[in-house]
């Protein structure tokens, strides 16, 4: 700033002497007064207060008599000096603060964009790991020099994270950075308490409490932190906090959520097996009790009906345990999928077959399939999946109803469908008949089924690239359409593997 002020005077008074044989001497002092002005916008008021005093010097020097002396003959002309002085040091101070405001805006511009480019960029960070690395890398940049992050867990404080990642802290750092947490209070360098430390710790406090500290160490360790760059890392320390205690938030929330659905779960599963097993465990013990104490007393008919009894029973446990062990097979991922070549239309029949022998009261409408739908799926599972629909849409539907299914390509896509005319599901419950243990109260008031039929069946055929889904109602106020779409692979590769079956 003053080489500068000094190059202005130098250059003022080349120009001064080159004007004076155009214009009147005093006019040559606003030459002067310009080269005030370029140093003060330039360089802030030192500069310009410096150049102010030089001019005096210089216009005295070298334009006013007797020229080359300091000496001032007249009392008109010191006074015009004095007052040069006075006006050029008054301007120089004004338009100084002109370039120390401008100064000042552009450095808060320059702090807001940072901020706002840091806000943005932790904003969409979901775990800590990644934010403390944002965190760190962006106040060593800001400090230009080194930044760590501790963050409390289980009540004491773990390094979570270090721009560069190999800082080291002593039982000197570690203690401010406790003291820091603990008080919330600044610790450790260039403040009261243990100020031998290499590093300054800042606490990072919210609205609920103190959720770690940031340390922080400029390259050089005689600077201190001006007062910009003191708000500037309270603002970056401030947005850290927030940021860690909203990730901590949501991680005990997801926690807290994952705790309750395993809860319910449980709750379902046990209520699950102590009506699902112990049904039918009853009825079958009634049976077999009624033929063992009065078998011989009973008549044929009724033998029949008691072994029918036990019969069904012990399908519809078989039915339920083939569901929840299929259920913990996909939950652990050890459900086989194995795959091959299949005629949809072979596995309808028998999933109809197989529902038609186990309700043999009812009447399933198979509508024509066609010409075969062959497409990559497993047989059993996918057999599995339509007998399930089968079986929940007539448990919710009335003895007198017929259940439709029907087959059909639509595209590179194959389209199932069972439709009943039950009471239908209310439209709330459409997309949560899938949950696990979900059960819709039937028409009797009574919650049906086990509510692991319809979970398998989406679990399947998710698994298979597919999608189910639930339609209610579909005609008059009532019925329910269960709708499976698979995709079919273009045609059936070469091979062995194309074979169906």
């Amino acid at each position: 700033g003053s080489a500068a002020a000094i190059g202005a005077v130098a250059a003022s008074v080349v120009v001064g002497l080159g004007l004076t044989r155009f214009v009147d001497l005093p006019n040559v002092s606003m030459v002067f007064l310009a080269a005030v002005v370029l140093s003060a916008l330039q360089f802030g008021r030192l500069s310009a207060f410096a150049a102010a005093l030089m001019s005096f010097l210089a216009y005295n020097f070298f334009f006013i008599d007797p020229v080359y002396t300091f000496t001032v003959a007249k009392p008109y002309e010191l006074f015009a000096l004095v007052v040069f002085l006075f006006v050029a040091t008054t301007v120089g101070g004004l338009a100084g603060r002109v370039h120390e405001q401008a100064a000042a805006a552009l450095a808060r511009a320059r702090t807001t964009r940072a901020l706002y480019e840091y806000s943005r960029k932790i904003a969409g960070v979901a775990t800590l790991e990644p934010l403390i690395w944002t965190a760190v890398s962006q106040i060593a940049g800001a400090v230009q020099g080194r930044a760590v992050a501790l963050v409390a867990e289980g009540g004491d404080l773990h390094l979570a994270g270090a721009f560069p990642p190999d800082v080291d802290l002593g039982v000197t750092e570690m203690g401010a950075a406790r003291w820091a947490f603990e008080r919330g209070e600044l610790a450790g360098r260039h403040s009261p308490t243990l100020p031998n430390a290499e590093l300054q710790f800042r606490p990072l406090v919210t609205a609920t409490g103190t959720v770690g500290v940031v340390g922080v160490a400029p390259g050089d360790p005689e600077v201190h932190f001006s007062e910009d760059a003191e708000r500037f890392l309270a603002a970056l320390t401030d947005q850290t906090a927030i940021a860690i205690e909203r990730i901590q938030l949501g991680t005990r929330a997801t926690a807290a959520a994952a705790s309750a659905e395993s809860e319910r779960l449980r709750s379902a599963l046990l209520s699950s097996i102590s009506h699902d097993l112990r049904t039918p465990l009853a009825s079958i013990l009634g049976s077999v009790t009624s033929l063992k104490d009065f078998g011989d007393r009973l008549d044929e008919a009724t033998r029949k009906d008691l072994l029918s009894a036990i019969e069904e029973e012990t399908r519809r446990l078989g039915q339920f345990v083939a569901n929840l062990l299929d259920m913990t097979r996909l939950e652990t991922g050890n459900l086989e999928l194995a795959t091959d070549w299949v005629d949809l239309s072979d596995i309808v029949h028998g999933a109809v077959t197989r529902a038609e022998r186990l309700h043999p009261g009812r009447r399933i409408v198979l509508a024509d399939t066609g010409a075969p739908l062959v497409l990559e799926g497993n047989a059993t599972l996918l057999e599995q999946v339509l007998f399930n629909l089968i079986d929940n849409a007539i448990k919710f539907s009335g003895e007198e109803t017929e259940i439709r299914v029907g087959l059909a390509g639509v595209g590179r896509a194959a389209r199932i469908e069972v439709e009943d005319a039950g009471i239908g599901i209310p439209p709330d419950e459409l997309e949560r008949v899938f949950e696990k243990f979900h059960r819709v109260v039937a028409g009797d008031g009574r919650a049906a089924g086990t509510g692991l039929g319809l979970a398998v069946c989406r679990g399947v055929v998710t698994a298979m690239g597919g999608t189910i889904s639930a339609e209610s109602p579909i005609a008059d106020g009532h019925g329910t359409r269960m709708t499976v779409r698979l995709p079919i692979p273009p045609r059936p590769p070469e091979g062995p593997k194309g074979a169906m079956r």
